[in-house]
């Protein structure tokens, strides 16, 4: 589903499906009532069994629900079609305002506990990626909103040497002690309770800094001023690695166009920015020898490494 040319019909035909599911209560036979079998859905909602299994494939063909490959679903965890952020794109239409903001402390502090431990296991892959290109021995690291520290257990797991400072709001930062304590890893993380829009982080106090999914949240502003303190944070001869979206890297033109107005939903100022842009900031932080290293998943996210001069 790449590029201008999707086609209108095909466009019309999902939409008439995910309008019929929610009309006839399909979705939130599931997100309220729990996973079921079609028949079980088809029981709850008082509808036609063999056409019921027939929609619910359909829906987990277009990722809005999943199945347990035996018969069983349920609501699908893609960060692009969560539906009560969904559920709020008129309102953000008519106002201009987020419907679900997820962008001030107040929001954030609501939204993610509950959210962050999903938001890691869609991030697996790219954490164990993340780790290969960055783990080396005894590394002092500041993991910035940290949410679930996926990034961070990550480079524990594979460098136990390591020590982390996971520092995010304090309510996240619950979830976050839960998750490290159930890795094995609480030996080798502290927790630092700070709002990162405003904190003052200190001087070179790490030899790693991780930005992770963090920058499509603000607006360009807030980002200039996070990386100068994280300019300030990283040692001499330390290393930056923020792990985002880029539009640049979206092959499928549907998912980049879907990702961007989930942020118009979530955010006031965020959004995706180039690497020319994160570039500009980073050099105005101190920092040299920008790379960017693709990595996968949906939406695609790559991580950008900069260093310190000593």
């Amino acid at each position: 589903m790449s590029g201008a040319s999707f086609p209108v019909a095909l466009a019309y035909s999902i939409t008439s499906v995910v309008d019929a599911a929610r009309s006839v209560g399909v979705l939130d036979a599931l997100a309220v009532d729990g996973p079921a079998s079609a028949a079980q859905v088809a029981t709850r909602c008082g509808l036609d069994r063999r056409a019921v299994l027939v929609l619910v494939e359909a829906l987990v063909a277009l990722g809005l629900i999943e199945t347990d490959g035996a018969g069983i679903y349920r609501i699908g965890s893609s960060p692009l079609m969560g539906r009560e952020l969904w559920a709020g794109l008129e309102q953000t239409l008519r106002s201009g305002e987020p419907a679900q903001p997820h962008d001030t402390s107040s929001s954030a502090a609501r939204e993610y506990p509950a959210r962050v431990e999903e938001l890691a296991r869609q991030t697996t892959d790219d954490a164990r990626l993340v780790a290969e290109l960055l783990a080396a021995p005894n590394l002092e690291i500041f993991d910035l909103a940290s949410g679930a520290a996926q990034w961070s257990r990550a480079l524990v797991v594979r460098e136990p040497t390591c020590r982390v400072t996971a520092v995010d709001l304090p309510e996240v930062l619950e979830t976050t002690r839960r998750l490290v304590g159930s890795n094995g890893a609480a030996g080798r993380f502290t927790f630092l309770a700070a709002d990162l829009t405003q904190a003052d982080l200190g001087e070179s106090r790490c030899d790693l800094a991780l930005v992770g999914n963090l920058c499509h949240l603000l607006g360009e502003e807030a980002n200039r001023a996070l990386l100068l303190r994280v300019g300030r944070l990283v040692r001499p001869g330390g290393r930056v690695a923020i792990i985002d979206v880029l539009p640049g890297d979206q092959t499928d033109v549907v998912v980049k166009t879907l990702y961007d107005m989930s942020l118009l939903l979530r955010t006031s100022r965020g959004g995706l920015y180039a690497l020319a842009a994160y570039a500009e900031w980073l050099s105005e932080a101190g920092f040299v020898g920008i790379e960017r290293t693709i990595l996968g998943g949906t939406p695609v996210r790559s991580v950008i490494v900069a260093r310190r001069p000593r």
